[in-house]
């Protein structure tokens, strides 16, 4: 599997050999128990991975695949800042300059 069980497990040990805080324990105590959540989530799914696609980890990759394109232009954002009064725009004002149609 892709999860690092040694680097898990040195983690949590360094968050128990801690200095014993109550508000840091406190935190601590949430971390780990949200992370773990998440690394049970995640370990769940890539086993969900191993089980449907067993072939995929050895696919060979030749050349990396790089998928590029525009970025979002803003539209919608100059749009609803030109039809708000003129109170909530604040420093949208030069929206105007954007969409010269009106």
């Amino acid at each position: 599997m892709y999860f690092d069980f040694p680097t898990y497990l040195k983690v949590i040990g360094l968050v128990l050999t801690d200095k014993p805080r109550p508000r840091r324990l406190v935190v601590q105590l949430g971390l780990l128990l949200l992370l773990s959540a998440w690394a049970v989530f995640n370990a769940f799914f890539l086993l969900l991975d191993a089980l449907f696609f067993p072939r995929l980890r050895r696919v060979d990759i030749r050349a990396p695949v790089f998928i590029v394109g525009n970025a979002r232009s803003g539209a919608p954002r100059v749009r609803q800042a030109r039809r708000a009064p003129p109170i909530r725009r604040g420093g949208t004002r030069a929206a105007r300059g954007y969409s010269p149609a009106r």
